[in-house]
């Protein structure tokens, strides 16, 4: 349990070093390449973000708590993950089951993860490249180094460009290692 409280924690951490060439020509291909330039941005900006606003010693637990809240309603896709999370049931709960669902799981991530900020302990962070999955998804590549440690762990962050909204979301991440 503490491990998958470490790889929470490491997503939220992501301090960048990037080195990113791309590739083929075109204009779809122009423009999805920024776009993806822009997710693994939007990665960086996060990370540092978070880092700056949740590490700081002063933080009483609450406002640790609305931080990390606000900061999670900013950067991911709620909707989303709550519904992955929920799985085959979001087909047969009630719309108030599902509301309701998504208002506990968002306060169970608040109430249980905030607070593993205070761990922090100066991971080495690589942001390495991205990958286009689908129109306007891409999964942005990344690997992390706890101090001390000698191998890293691989971590994959689905990120979504919202065209509606002009600004992309966080759908889901993978953990390896």
């Amino acid at each position: 349990m503490m491990m998958r409280a470490y790889y929470f924690l490491i997503f939220f951490v992501a301090l960048a070093a990037m080195s990113f060439v791309p590739s083929g020509d075109g204009h779809a291909q122009d423009q999805d390449a920024q776009l993806g330039t822009g997710a693994v941005d939007f990665i960086i900006d996060f990370s540092k973000r978070s880092l700056e606003n949740l590490t700081k010693d002063e933080l009483t637990d609450a406002q640790l708590r609305a931080d990390f809240g606000d900061l999670y309603d900013e950067a991911f896709d709620h909707m989303q993950v709550a519904r992955f999370s929920l799985g085959r049931y979001n087909r047969t709960a009630t719309k108030e089951q599902v509301d309701e669902f998504m208002r506990l799981f968002r306060e169970f991530l608040v109430a249980n993860y905030a607070l593993r900020f205070r761990q922090y302990g100066g991971e080495i962070v690589i942001l390495e490249k991205y990958r286009t999955e689908g129109a306007n998804i891409f999964i942005v590549d990344s690997r992390f180094r706890q101090d001390g440690a000698d191998e890293f762990i691989t971590v994959g962050w689905r990120v979504g460009w919202v065209r509606t909204q002009q600004h992309y979301k966080i759908y889901d991440m993978t953990i390896a290692g």
